[in-house]
C-alpha cells in the first residue's frame, strides 16, 4: 500500500528536515514497541515540489510525501 500525502508549508523548510518528518510519521503511527523494535515493513519518502532558496526550501505550491507500507492480511 501506498499513501500519497499533500502537504502545504507558509515558511521556508530548513534543509535538514528528515528528522523532524521521522519524527512526525512515528507520532502518526502511534506508540507500538512491534513496530520500532524489529524488521521495518513501511518506508517513507523525501518530500517533493520545492525549489532550494536561501536558508531552505519553499514549496510555494504545497509538497507531496508518501508513505509506503507492506499489507498483511
Amino acid at each position: 500500500m501506498r499513501l500519497h500525502v499533500y502537504l502545504s508549508a507558509s515558511q521556508v523548510i530548513p534543509f535538514d528536515y528528515l528528522p523532524t518528518l521521522k519524527s512526525a510519521f512515528h507520532r502518526w503511527a502511534g506508540h507500538n514497541e512491534a513496530l520500532h523494535a524489529g524488521l521495518s515493513l513501511y518506508s517513507y519518502g523525501w518530500l517533493h515540489g520545492g525549489r532550494a532558496g536561501r536558508g531552505g526550501i519553499r514549496f510555494a505550491e504545497g509538497a507531496s510525501w508518501f508513505i509506503s507500507a507492506l499489507m498483511r492480511r
